[in-house]
């Protein structure tokens, strides 16, 4: 499927690819991916960022991604308080580095640093702050677009995200429905690891969705990434309700 998606992108005359090695590093560029401009102060960030940190940097052994442990984190507030900025720390973090802070942390409380295991964290953007949207029909595409979008294309706004939509449903479209977001999740799994020369048990990924409440089926979204999600497979969403989120 990956070979597929990126031989139908590579045809789209109006839509720039990320370069190999720049898919799934969000980094310098790309730090306001989520958000337009900073409405508010972001509101207990805090507590976000360790449950977001906890779980990139703990070691879980491998296990099948259905069922069994995995981190799901989600953020309320109204607008304007800074959720989609939140998501962009998270969406900039570096593992090695959060490596790093934490060893600092360990060891001015006292304690003794037990190194980790060396990983790769790749962050997933599945962003309904914006853009357009598919059909009612195709609403089992709307989370694996975005994902396809935001990893493989260099410039993630309305325009590519129809050229996007209009090349990749129908290739989609041959893949069960109740199984499109774990095929997509595979292929960018698979062309990652191949990019980055690692295994997939080496990489912990997090789905990071934004406002969820406007991808006008929100319940069906959430569903559709809690399947997929297991003991290296984790999200954070953010939401102005909780209903969103049930």
């Amino acid at each position: 499927m990956r070979d597929k998606i990126l031989i139908a992108l590579e045809g789209c005359e109006d839509v720039s690819l990320r370069a190999q090695l720049k898919r799934g590093i969000y980094r310098g560029e790309d730090v306001e991916f989520f958000s337009l401009h900073l409405l508010g102060p972001t509101v207990d960030r805090k507590d976000a960022h360790d449950v977001a940190k906890a779980y990139i940097l703990d070691d879980i052994p491998s296990r099948a991604n259905t069922g069994g442990n995995h981190a799901i984190c989600a953020t309320l507030g109204a607008p304007g308080t800074g959720k989609s900025h939140l998501l962009d720390d998270i969406l900039g973090w570096d593992y090695a580095e959060l490596c790093e802070e934490e060893k600092a942390k360990v060891e001015a409380e006292g304690g003794v640093w037990t190194p980790r295991k060396e990983m790769k964290y790749l962050p997933l953007p599945v962003m309904f702050n914006r853009f357009s949207d598919v059909g009612e029909e195709d609403q089992h595409l709307r989370v694996p677009l975005r994902l396809l979008a935001s990893y493989f294309c260099w410039k993630f706004d309305s325009a590519t995200f129809d050229t996007v939509r209009d090349t990749l449903t129908p290739i989609l479209g041959d893949v069960t429905k109740s199984k499109v977001l774990r095929v997509v999740f595979d292929a960018i799994l698979y062309d990652y690891c191949e990019v980055h020369n690692v295994r997939r048990d080496d990489v912990k990924s997090v789905l990071l969705v934004d406002e969820i409440g406007k991808s006008l089926a929100s319940d069906y979204v959430y569903r559709q990434v809690v399947n997929v999600l297991g003991p290296k497979v984790g999200a954070v969403f953010t939401a102005v309700s909780y209903t969103h989120l049930t």
